[in-house]
């Protein structure tokens, strides 16, 4: 399987593999919605930085196979410098300060979930509620990212030390081949 079909599936919450080395064995899920799972909701989650879409995210969850294991608990979302920085949901500020020496906001919504966005200026203060799309903040100088000058890093918890993929959140995407993928590629 090509990195730009590995890429592709990573942007489709709903596709599944049979088997992981093939793309011949890609399933994509009903589209129905659960009504019993807690990541599902009404008005999806949204991305939280003004005016971006799952092109300019520069790096991917990579879950943590144990506690305090490598990996990389969220995304992160290439931009400039004090970029808005908005509510993927509506929430409650739960904390707004200083982790590790990066500048942390953390928004509990109202399905329990914890979105953790840093690097991010902002005048908020525990206890303010939020709205989806709301201004909540300005991406901070200073932070820099893997593969680019400056981001925001998104990450979402279910609970103390468990992190589940943002992008699970955004509701039903349409898978898009690229194009740089091999038709021959895909075909069985």
């Amino acid at each position: 399987m090509s990195a730009s079909v590995a890429a592709l599936l990573l942007f489709s919450p709903a596709a599944q593999f049979t088997h992981a080395s093939s793309a011949r064995h890609l399933v994509t899920a009903p589209q129905s919605t659960p009504t019993a799972s807690p990541t599902v909701q009404r008005h999806p989650y949204r991305l939280p930085l003004a005016g971006a879409s799952i092109a300019d995210i520069t790096r991917h969850f990579t879950p943590a196979m144990r506690r305090f294991g490598p990996g990389h608990r969220g995304i992160d979302l290439g931009t400039a410098w004090g970029a808005e920085v908005i509510a993927p949901h509506d929430g409650r500020v739960t904390f707004s300060g200083q982790v590790a020496g990066r500048t942390v906001l953390v928004l509990r919504h109202d399905d329990d979930l914890l979105s953790t966005l840093e690097a991010i200026d902002s005048d908020l203060a525990v206890g303010d509620l939020v709205v989806r799309g709301q201004l909540v903040g300005h991406v901070a100088a200073g932070h820099r990212c893997e593969t680019t000058t400056s981001c925001l890093h998104w990450g979402v918890r279910t609970g103390p030390d468990r992190y589940i993929n943002p992008l699970l959140l955004l509701g039903p995407m349409q898978a898009r081949l690229l194009a740089d993928v091999e038709i021959d590629d895909l075909r069985p």
